[in-house]
């Protein structure tokens, strides 16, 4: 192993080492073209190339999983990211977004076979936590626009519901997965079951009324079927 190829067994790939004064830690992420190592300024490159070597079976057996996963696109607010793992020497997991990368943070010590569901856990806790701050903003601003209230709110984890809402209790529902919506779709979602407090079914007079605000729902409806392999991811 050298400064500019890790080769270890099977594999040879290009490492790229970049340095900067704001990383606080050495950390490595992996994906199927090449191996990226950060490192604050003041760790030497020797001190880089001894940390690669420090772990070269992790990253032989992440760069072995990258070849045979087909999950690793992932989609987050209508843009797909490649997933990276990132091993850092820290015992928290942490899901971070970069450019066209979604980074998995992961702490040295755990085993490679555990790396896929921490990070369905963490993406879990990450689409839950982005879907409140969308619904915080764009379901108000619905609320007002079509005069409608609610009285109860929950978020979900669900594999084929989107939303639902029951108009009795004036409760709505909806799937965590709305983060991994571009926004004119996740509105769509939203309107759909604010309409459902005026119309309960799906009647003409519900979809003349969810085109009122929504104009190319049909388009949305689309959008949510032919990209319906990444929702399956959880």
């Amino acid at each position: 192993m050298n400064h500019e190829y890790f080769d270890y067994k099977d594999v040879k790939l290009p490492i790229k080492i970049v340095s900067s004064r704001n990383y606080k830690r050495i950390s490595i992420s992996v994906n199927k073209n090449y191996i990226r190592l950060s490192k604050p300024e003041r760790i030497s490159k020797n001190r880089a190339n001894e940390f690669l070597l420090e772990n070269k079976e992790k990253i032989y057996e992440i760069y072995r999983k990258i070849q045979v996963d087909n999950k690793e696109e992932i989609l987050i607010f209508g843009t797909l990211r490649k997933l990276n793992y990132v091993y850092w020497n820290f015992s928290q997991f942490m899901l971070d977004l970069n450019d066209d990368e979604i980074l998995f943070y992961i702490p040295n010590s755990v085993n490679d076979s555990e790396c896929y569901s921490y990070f369905i856990s963490n993406l879990k806790s990450f689409l839950k936590e982005n879907t409140k701050i969308l619904l915080e903003k764009r379901l108000i601003y619905w609320c007002n626009i079509m005069n409608e209230r609610y009285n109860s709110l929950s978020i979900k984890c669900q594999k084929t519901v989107w939303g639902s809402a029951v108009k009795s209790k004036r409760s709505l529902n909806f799937n965590l997965k709305l983060a991994m919506l571009p926004s004119h779709v996740a509105d769509y979602i939203i309107v759909h079951e604010l309409c459902h407090f005026k119309e309960p079914n799906h009647s003409q007079k519900f979809w003349n009324l969810v085109e009122k605000y929504i104009p190319d729902y049909n388009e949305c409806k689309k959008y949510l079927k032919d990209n319906i392999r990444y929702f399956d991811i959880i």
